[in-house]
């Protein structure tokens, strides 16, 4: 029963309130008491935050505050914890289930290991083997310390085909029995990745990515940056705030896909939120540039700088179409898109450039940490940035688990990465997250090409969107 009706006991599960682990979840101003047997046993018994006091749990204690609602002391209940009619049986599998709460652990868990998965594209084995070494130097530096309370962290990477991902993902809990999946390379299968960390409450932490958090971004997955949503709102942020550009007006243009719209509705919102003149906003098939009609749009809509949310190869197109019209805008454009672009822009454009980064740049005033990184690890500076990613997302694990302690659980590690409020790295700026909070790193840096375009210069500080 709960205050005064009689239901089901399905409908006011135990776990509703103080969790699968007993540990209690702050709800709707109620709180919930840690339930864990060594808890309801400590020996000089309990006081709670109401001044409710009352000694030690036992046997026959537990089954009086389950089905009267009175505690050892002869105390009450408050009406939010139901009074339950159990059989003497069920009420003894109940207590022997209690005893042994707190030491079932989570699947990856064993007295000596933890089990950490993720996910690596088979098409580009490359890119994979330098996200795998990464992961595997952050986790060999732990293991070689001790490890994590006398746990090992072992690493089990599935390489998949594209359409193969969300299997190799279920493979890996299913059959594999990781605890968490870390730096999965979640390139087109962001929203079903999310889907599935959600539905079985499986902690993902940085995803590889340049779509970025789904919407909504959910509870499980923890991503180190924004994706082209938010580095197209820092591109906003910085013409804004640029002496170069901040009185230029600006034409967005963007390939019709999913991703590229989110993008360009988010730059578009910017724009409006902070004044920004927008002189045109455009969309083209994406694949089917013509490149001279939409620079002619663009340059008669009386732009001075365009914001370009397409591929490489269509932003080489749409400025080679603008020198040919003697047009030489400001080009701002992600650089996880656009760096490729860089060596191949008519002259005219070198220096008129401007990409936007989650994290440091890859080559700033020649002090390239990229390289340091993949030195120091023997990776392969051509995929840097992808294993610096999963470098650094394997290191807020750690972190993460190092601050939840021996008794680890996936819900405990959850409670400690959304607590994170100022963790440190180099190449990134410091990670926050919060209940609410889903992207670590919220902003992004500018940079431009240097002189001969053989390097990258800075152009602006962090500019962050929070």
């Amino acid at each position: 029963g709960m205050g005064g009706a009689t239901l089901p006991g399905t409908a006011v599960a135990c776990g509703n309130c103080h969790g699968a682990d007993g540990l209690g979840r702050a709800e709707a101003g109620v709180e919930p008491s840690v339930i864990t047997w060594s808890q309801l046993t400590k020996s000089y018994g309990h006081v709670h935050a109401n001044g409710r006091r009352h000694p030690a749990y036992d046997d026959a204690s537990f089954a009086r505050v389950v089905s009267a609602g009175v505690d050892p002391g002869g105390n009450r209940l408050e009406p939010a914890m139901p009074r339950y009619a159990l059989h003497p049986d069920d009420l003894r599998d109940l207590l022997a289930y209690m005893k042994r709460l707190e030491r079932d652990l989570d699947a990856g868990v064993s007295d000596k290991a933890i089990t950490i998965g993720t996910l690596l594209p088979a098409a580009a084995p490359a890119v994979g083997e330098a996200m795998k070494k990464a992961m595997e130097a952050a986790f060999h530096d732990v293991n070689a310390a001790g490890g994590l309370y006398g746990r090992r962290i072992e690493l089990v990477a599935r390489s998949y085909a594209p359409d193969a991902a969300l299997q190799a993902a279920r493979d890996l809990v299913e059959r594999d029995h990781v605890f968490a999946l870390v730096s999965p390379f979640a390139l087109g299968t962001e929203p079903a990745l999310a889907r599935f960390a959600e539905e079985g409450r499986i902690p993902v932490i940085g995803p590889f990515t340049i779509r970025g958090p789904a919407s909504p971004p959910g509870r499980y997955t923890f991503y180190l940056f924004g994706g082209l949503p938010e580095q197209a709102e820092v591109l906003v942020s910085f013409g804004l705030r640029s002496a170069e550009l901040s009185r230029q007006a600006l034409a967005i243009v963007h390939p019709d896909d999913a991703d590229s719209g989110t993008a360009a509705q988010a730059a578009l919102a910017r724009c409006h939120a902070k004044g920004c003149a927008l002189a045109a906003s455009i969309a083209y098939h994406a694949g089917v540039l013509d490149a001279p009609r939409i620079a002619a749009r663009c340059r008669d809509s009386g732009a001075a700088a365009v914001l370009f949310l397409g591929p490489a190869q269509d932003l080489e197109r749409f400025a080679e179409a603008a020198a040919d019209a003697h047009w030489f805008p400001a080009l701002l454009s992600p650089g996880m898109l656009a760096a490729r672009a860089i060596a191949h822009l008519p002259a005219t454009f070198a220096e008129r450039l401007y990409l936007s980064y989650p994290m440091s740049p890859p080559a700033a005033d020649g002090a390239n940490a990229f390289d340091r990184f993949a030195e120091k690890h023997r990776l392969s500076p051509s995929n840097a940035l992808p294993a610096f990613s999963s470098y650094l997302a394997a290191s807020l694990l750690v972190d993460g688990l190092r601050r939840t302690g021996r008794d680890v659980s996936r819900e405990r590690l959850v409670q400690q990465l959304e607590s994170t409020t100022d963790y440190r790295t180099p190449m990134a700026e410091p990670l926050r997250y919060g209940p609410q909070r889903r992207i670590g790193a919220l902003g992004g840096h500018v940079v431009k090409p240097a002189a001969g375009a053989t390097s990258l210069t800075v152009a602006s500080g962090w500019i962050s969107l929070d």
